[in-house]
């Protein structure tokens, strides 16, 4: 876009910089001219330069922004220049990055020049060419001025033959480049500089230095050196360089230099510097009449000290090119790269600091690897943080190479039939990295990386082994596979024959399948030979009336894997035909287990009693036959019983679940059918069908049944007094029961399980109401828990007297099923229901050590018993609610661990214990509960996690006043198991 005159006027401004370690500032200034300037702010905008009529060579133009991917040059002109840029660029502090790939000349940020200014800007990137007159700013400048610019492009031109190519100016006439600098690695045929390839007529290097390495391929009149390649001036057109030094690299040749190439008798160096040890000459080649250039030598140290000797220009900081002298107005640049490095120590930070894996069928190349990893992290991502290789070293003597330059991958691999077992399943290597964002460059050294197999390689072994397994290896004590009649042993190693020879490869493991189960069937789980060689499948031979053909598999998979993530995708499976000749005694076992069948109705008992049961008079639940009273193995034999009619009669294992009708309704005849299998050779098979009435219930049961349980509800208090003799008294244990019993004369009376009689009672059911999920499963509730355990009913004998209500649900034993069966029975629904889940409580007062608590208000001096919770005179306040209900646990800790998720967190000192909950799926209803009963326990294990699941996990805490509890806030972790 342009900026009009007339309504937004650029002035020429001055940029300040405090520099702390020398209290100087600097400045730069803008576009000179201020009218119509076009703005620039991405590539496709500097692509239309010289081909745009809104976009004129001759244009004022300034960048808003850093340029990525600038893949053209501009002002490509040939040698009468038609295409020269003639107008002016202000880079305003912004870089643009090159990416130049072309054959000819004229190559870099702009072509030619005429007449032109170039300021303010950095140039990065590549360029490219076979062809000469290239470099980073301009690849011809006549009557140009370049200033405040510099260049970190790598130049690289490919033709021997290809001249002036350098990082600033390839070619230079009547021209001025000041406070400029190259730090891009030059290559090329011959006049090849960091500063200018050639001054032809009045040119001006000042205030410039050079860091990149200039390298020449051509074999003769080379002339190239760090700041000029061929110097070449005319009487009174002086071309002059001063106050300039070089430290980068260049080729030793004969027609090479240290500063320059070539020069005559009219360039002149003034106060200019190189490094010791970058080439043994000053200058290539020197016309005879030429006076010696004033160029000095310094050694490192002498050479980071010269900025004062450079002039105005030149400042010392030791964070920018390593110490050598820098321009001032980089410094600006400098601030920026105080930021950025900051940004790429806490990177480091952030980073793993162990051992990093990449993944061989996702990661192809480690540069990506980390630079994705990078990317992840919100802080880092879009920042342009850059990743590259700075050293790799294996850390076995096996001279694998696992990182190519270029950051590709490798990944480990050994010949696996030679190396046996293959304990090794990995490659490592130390890798540093060079993180860079913008101008600064970190290093990044995890522990290691770790280089897993090479998948498609371990692949082609795995189908090697698929194709040369021996099939007769699984004859064991059978001579053919196609006649086959004892058990078959499958090695969980395989045999092959490979190369010539037979070898056990240990490396693979392998898992068999049968076609026909009913004909071969495989045990889950191999077990060890006599030798501990190997371990071996047993598949048991089943033979049938007629000869049998079953297809053996075996799935193959490769046993050295360190992750669950990098493994084989593809199945390499190998099928084996067998042939299971014929067994003609099966029949004969088939008959044999008929007779058991038959006597299967004769060994029905009565499931309450134990006693015999009349099959045409059914009431209560039976027993059903269990294999030992047929003389059969459970292990071996499949019992079935089916029922022709559920809603009189379920199955439930051994028993079953009966219905009678109800009252008024007639008998029920139903069919029980039963069914016993050989499991391991189901054509061994037998079944029985019989007939069961089942009579219906009468008034009278019902009522009995409901007055009963009335009398357990009434005298309940009865039932756990124990030593205790009335309820308003209660000074010691109190006695749990298993169930409530009616004797024939109608007394009722509670029993443990151990002593319970055979006929049907009232049960207490494993069931709190007051936990959300039952707390050990208790089957008691207790109001106040710390005085009457809602477990065992132990009492603890309190400071004061206390009220506590006591109870149980209770069900009967044989009625509460009907309560749920005839639930919307409009007669016997609501009837039964009273027979089942009810709640029955006593409220007991217990007898404390000082007897009824004081009314007044005043604190007791005494200090409470442990063993209360009854501590305070006046009972539990909102406001007491609101000091516990605010009570957090803090520093709350999720860490995996192998199976499971170890819990941490700081001991909270108001509270009395904890409450964890964690589940799985998005619902909270399928939480699990752990209850932690001491404020002193501090850590807590999450076992039995699983693989893919993500587990959200909360804790609070909670405190027992006056028998309440009152929970505190909850704290969250999540956490994924891979």
């Amino acid at each position: 876009m342009r900026r009009n005159n007339t309504t937004k006027k650029v002035i020429s401004i001055a940029l300040t910089i405090a520099l702390a370690f020398s209290n100087v500032s600097i400045t730069y200034t803008k576009a000179d001219d201020t009218s119509n300037v076009i703005e620039i702010s991405d590539a496709t905008q500097w692509a239309k330069i010289g081909k745009d009529a809104e976009y004129p060579l001759d244009g004022n133009y300034i960048l808003t922004s850093d340029i990525e991917n600038v893949t053209e040059t501009i002002g490509q002109g040939d040698n009468t220049l038609p295409d020269a840029f003639t107008g002016t660029i202000d880079g305003d502090g912004h870089s643009v990055t090159l990416d130049i790939n072309a054959q000819k000349t004229y190559q870099g940020l702009i072509g030619q020049t005429n007449g032109a200014t170039i300021k303010n800007l950095v140039v990065k990137g590549n360029v490219t060419s076979t062809l000469g007159f290239d470099a980073g700013i301009v690849a011809k400048a006549v009557n140009t001025t370049i200033t405040n610019c510099g260049n970190e492009a790598t130049i690289n031109v490919t033709n021997k033959k290809a001249k002036n190519i350098a990082g600033i100016t390839g070619y230079s006439e009547n021209t001025t480049i000041t406070n400029s600098y190259n730090a891009g690695d030059i290559t090329g045929g011959a006049r090849v500089s960091g500063i200018t390839g050639e001054i032809k007529t009045y040119t001006s290097i000042d205030n410039c230095y050079n860091t990149g390495s200039v390298t020449t391929t051509a074999t003769k009149t080379i002339y190239s050196g760090g700041l000029v390649g061929y110097g070449y001036g005319t009487t009174n057109n002086v071309s002059t360089v001063k106050n300039s030094y070089t430290t980068g690299v260049v080729t030793e040749k004969t027609q090479n230099g240290a500063v320059i190439g070539y020069i005559n008798a009219y360039v002149s160096f003034e106060k200019c510097y190189y490094l010791e040890g970058i080439n043994s000459n000053v200058y290539g080649f020197k016309i005879s009449d030429a006076d010696e250039p004033d160029v000095t030598k310094l050694s490192s140290d002498e050479l980071k000290g010269i900025a004062s000797d450079l002039g105005e220009a030149f400042v010392t900081d030791s964070s920018i090119n390593n110490g050598y002298p820098v321009l001032k107005w980089q410094i600006k640049a400098a601030n920026t790269d105080v930021e950025d490095k900051a940004t790429l120590d806490a990177l480091v930070n952030e980073l793993p600091s162990g051992v990093i894996s990449p993944k061989f069928n996702t990661d192809k190349n480690i540069n990506t690897y980390l630079s994705n990893l990078i990317e992840s992290k919100e802080a880092y991502a879009n920042k342009g943080i850059k990743v590259s290789i700075k050293n790799v070293e294996n850390r076995f003597s096996d001279g694998a190479t696992y990182i190519d330059e270029d950051g590709t991958i490798r990944y480990f691999y050994i010949n696996l039939f030679d190396a046996g077992y293959a304990y090794r399943y990995m490659g490592q290597a130390d890798v540093t990295f060079n993180l860079t964002l913008n101008n600064v460059t970190v290093e990044y050294a995890p522990r290691c990386v770790n280089f897993y197999w090479d998948l498609d390689k371990v692949k082609k072994d795995l189908e090697a082994v698929r194709d040369e397994y021996i099939d007769n290896q699984i004859l064991d004590k059978n001579e053919d596979l196609q006649s086959v009649t004892e058990n078959l042993m499958l090695p969980a190693n395989p045999n092959v024959s490979h190369n010539g020879s037979d070898k056990n490869v240990k490396w693979v493991k392998v898992k068999y399948t049968s076609s026909d189960s009913s004909v071969i069937s495989i045990s889950n789980s191999a077990e060890w030979d006599s030798d501990f060689t190997n371990m071996y499948y047993t598949a048991k031979v089943n033979r049938k009336s007629e000869d049998q053909n079953v297809v053996i598999t075996a799935e193959f998979t490769f046993g050295r894997y360190n992750s669950g993530e990098d493994q084989v995708t593809e199945t390499i499976k190998r099928e084996i035909p067998v042939k299971v000749l014929a067994y003609n005694e099966v029949l004969e076992q088939t008959k044999a287990l008929q007779e058991k069948v038959d006597t299967y109705k004769d060994n029905l008992s009565n499931f309450t009693t134990g006693g015999d049961i009349d099959l045409s008079n059914v009431k209560d639940d039976i027993q059903l036959v269990i294999p030992k009273k047929l003389g059969l193995d459970g292990k071996y034999y499949d019992f079935k019983v089916e029922s022709s009619d559920t809603s009189v009669m379920e199955i439930y294992g051994y028993r079953t679940y009966t219905y009678r009708p109800l009252p008024g309704e007639d008998k029920k005849t139903i069919t029980l059918t039963v069914t016993i299998t050989n499991k391991e050779n189901t054509d061994i098979s037998a079944s029985t069908k019989f007939d069961v009435t089942v009579i219906p219930l009468t008034e009278e049961e019902i009522t009995n049944a409901v007055n009963f349980m009335n009398s357990a509800k009434e005298n309940f208090f009865e039932f756990i007094k124990n030593e205790n003799s009335d309820a308003n008294n209660i000074t010691g244990d109190l006695k749990v029961f298993y169930g409530i019993y009616q004797d024939e004369n109608g007394n009722v009376y509670s029993s443990n399980y151990v002593s319970k009689p055979d006929n049907n009672g009232i049960i207490a059911r494993i069931v709190n109401p007051e936990e959300e999920i039952p707390d050990h499963q208790r089957y008691w509730i207790s109001s106040n828990k710390n005085i009457i355990n809602d477990e065992t009913l132990r009492v603890t004998i309190p400071v004061y007297n206390t009220k506590v209500t006591v109870g149980a649900v209770i069900s009967h034993e044989i009625y509460e099923n009907y309560a749920k069966r005839y639930a919307d029975d409009p007669v016997y629904g609501k009837i039964f229901a009273q027979l089942a889940n009810q709640k029955v409580l006593v409220e007991l007062n217990v007898i404390g050590e000082k007897g009824e608590e004081p009314t007044t208000a005043e604190p007791t001096t005494e200090k409470p018993s442990e063993t209360t919770t009854t501590s305070k005179v006046t009972p539990t306040s909102k406001a007491i609610d609101g000091k516990y209900k605010k009570l957090v646990v803090k520093k709350f800790k999720a860490k995996k661990a192998k199976k499971s998720i170890k819990l941490s967190w700081q001991k909270n000192k108001k509270a009395t214990g904890y409450q964890i909950k964690y589940w799985t799926s998005k619902n909270s209803k399928h939480a699990k509960v752990k209850l932690l009963k001491k404020n002193t326990i501090v850590k807590s294990t999450i076992k039995g996690v699983k693989k893919g699941k993500k587990y959200i996990i909360i804790i609070r805490t909670y405190n027992v006043v006056n028998g309440k509890k009152i929970y505190g806030k909850w704290s969250k972790r999540i956490v994924k198991i891979k």
